[in-house]
């Protein structure tokens, strides 16, 4: 509710709004705990309220969902990987360049991962989950690995072990 500026009030409704304020500012505690009663008896009508709303509109929710992931996508894409490994954008772009689009382990220059869509994500930051330092770049293949292996390297040596006394 928009109430009117000062000047518009008459002496007599600036004389009471003043009372209002002055008695507020004094009984700064009943006034929260008030409020907070308030939003506790209407807790459960909101709920409800903003529950049959969503299902009225549930569709549009979802397509302004997908449109937001659509239009955003470069900016999510980054937003994750900086929250989950802690590379920014502009490490990322360096270690691109420094890697010439390549993943740092096989040298592929796909990102070897795929949204719905059929379109290749961007490559990993594959990072050390116990320091949380940025190591490189990989296609969506040897991040895996590397992940399915538990980032243990003799482990991954007994792996490549294992495959080499298999060749024929």
């Amino acid at each position: 509710m928009a109430h009117k500026p000062d000047s518009e009030l008459t002496p007599g409704q600036l004389e009471r709004r003043q009372y209002h304020r002055a008695w507020r500012a004094v009984h700064k505690e009943h006034v929260a705990e008030y409020r907070h009663g308030k939003y506790l008896e209407q807790k459960d009508a909101r709920s409800k309220y903003s529950e049959q709303y969503y299902q009225e509109h549930r569709q549009q929710y979802i397509e302004r969902a997908r449109d937001y992931r659509k239009k955003n996508a470069a900016v999510l894409r980054a937003y994750w990987r900086q929250r989950k490994t802690g590379c920014t954008q502009e490490q990322y772009d360096a270690l691109y360049a420094a890697q010439d689009g390549k993943c740092a382990l096989c040298g592929d220059s796909t990102p070897g991962r795929f949204v719905g869509n059929g379109k290749a994500q961007d490559f990993c930051a594959d990072h050390d989950h116990e320091t949380g330092r940025i190591r490189g770049l990989l296609c969506g293949n040897c991040n895996a690995g590397i992940g399915h292996l538990q980032d243990n390297s003799t482990l991954l040596r007994k792996a490549a072990d294992y495959l080499d006394r298999f060749k024929t």
